[in-house]
């Protein structure tokens, strides 16, 4: 998935324990967070995502553990899906 700068994001990968530090979607912590940097590695093309969490705690991810809230969300909660949309005005 192609990330840029500004995206409303949420943690999908559910390997990891869900803590505030990994707000997984779905989960007690689960939020929403912006795309504060996007590195791509030239030889594999994968991004690492520096995210800021709406909690206030920010971390790196792969792009793969990652979706754009407004496309997920309303896929699992309509009531996130309307917050989700709602922040990224």
């Amino acid at each position: 998935m192609n990330f840029k700068n500004g995206d409303r994001v949420i943690l999908v990968q559910k390997g990891y324990i869900p803590t505030p530090d990994y707000p997984v979607w779905g989960s007690t912590y689960g939020c929403v967070g912006y795309v504060m940097e996007v590195n791509t590695q030239i030889s594999t093309g994968q991004q690492r995502v520096y995210i800021k969490w709406d909690n206030g705690r920010s971390r790196n991810f792969n792009d793969g553990d990652l979706a754009h809230a407004e496309s997920q969300a309303a896929k699992l909660d309509p009531n996130m899906a309307f917050y989700a949309k709602k922040l990224s005005r």
